[in-house]
């Protein structure tokens, strides 16, 4: 049928930091995991990106995952973010919630 392309925008990445949060403002790298989902089932194998940011306005480069049958469909995104304000910590990697998106695609 054809394909969608899902644009990983990270531009309100936020921490939080003795009791207020805080746009981060610090090199990090972002990791995006995302898959296609149908009637709760995944279609095809995802993908997966990697980029950096030196700070909050950064858009990830766009992921083109194919779609066969016209339907509702599910975009999920798992996200984690290595570096940042806590950089220096120990554990300096942050996993995301996973964050995701409905769409409704019609047959051409």
């Amino acid at each position: 049928m054809g394909e969608i392309t899902v644009v990983p925008d990270v531009s309100s990445l936020e921490y939080y930091w003795g009791g207020a949060w805080y746009y981060n403002k610090y090199p990090a790298t972002i990791t995006a995991s995302i898959i296609l989902m149908r009637a709760g089932n995944t279609v095809g194998n995802g993908k997966t990106v990697t980029f950096s940011t030196s700070g909050t306005s950064v858009i990830g480069p766009p992921v083109t995952l194919p779609v066969y049958y016209a339907g509702d469909y599910v975009v999920k995104a798992e996200i984690s973010v290595d570096g940042g304000y806590w950089s220096d910590d120990s554990s300096s990697q942050v996993y995301a919630a996973p964050q995701q998106i409905e769409l409704v695609l019609a047959a051409r």
